[in-house]
């Protein structure tokens, strides 16, 4: 099979770049000015699990590395911007995500619409929504929704579901959305990563963590006692 007829890609079924079966390609060119472009438009279809998606290369003559090889020679090579439908996302969604909709579609809901936020650059909506969420997954845990939410923390405190060292992480994220929905406040992309890496690790530890082994307790051999010496 020629090279041309495949080609790596990012499969939105399986997250990750596959490499994929080039089903219909479309070319394009321009030049204006001295400078030109070259577009390829793509249907692949992924080789793992044959899911169909489109992917654009784009490359531009401005667009361009220049270095010099182990021999002192001058090399060059023109980038590829590649773009995809559906589009691939910009913030990587950890692998239980897919597992959310089976403790509750409310919040898996409402996870989709904030990695939509931070996907579309919405830094505001995106540190209102980790705001959000935090709330959704409190109501799960038995947190009375009518509690403000300082008493939700004391509550998650008072029930070992929260550390005492992790109280003030959580109120700085209560309080960042809070900044963001009412105090004019515009998160970083940096401070975002931070706040949703809180939220992550939280909402694993609270709904996912890792099941007890104490049933098999009973199972396993118990240790042999120290034999004592004789003097």
């Amino acid at each position: 099979m020629s090279a041309l007829s495949e080609i790596e890609g990012y499969c939105p079924n399986c997250k990750a770049d596959k490499w994929s079966w080039i089903k219909a390609q479309h070319e394009t060119h321009g030049d204006e000015h001295g400078m030109w472009w070259h577009t390829t438009y793509r249907v692949l279809e992924c080789k793992t699990c044959t899911t169909a998606f489109v992917q654009r290369e784009e490359v531009c003559s401005e667009d361009v590395d220049h270095w010099y090889d182990d021999y002192g020679k001058p090399r060059s090579e023109y980038n590829k911007q590649f773009e995809y439908f559906p589009p691939k996302p910009k913030w990587p969604r950890p692998e239980w995500i897919g597992a959310v909709a089976e403790r509750d579609t409310d919040l898996a809901n409402l996870f989709h619409e904030l990695y939509a936020a931070l996907d579309d650059d919405l830094s505001v909506l995106a540190a209102i929504g980790i705001r959000t969420v935090l709330d959704r997954v409190t109501e799960i845990l038995g947190i009375d929704p009518a509690m403000r939410f300082e008493e939700k923390i004391s509550s998650l405190v008072d029930q070992r579901i929260l550390t005492p060292q992790h109280r003030e992480d959580l109120d700085l994220l209560i309080d960042a959305g809070s900044a963001a929905a009412h105090r004019g406040w515009t998160p970083s992309e940096r401070e975002l990563k931070h706040l949703l890496g809180f939220l992550e690790a939280f909402t694993y530890k609270a709904l996912f963590d890792l099941p007890s082994l104490q049933h098999l307790r009973n199972h396993i051999p118990p240790k042999p006692k120290r034999q004592r010496k004789t003097p």
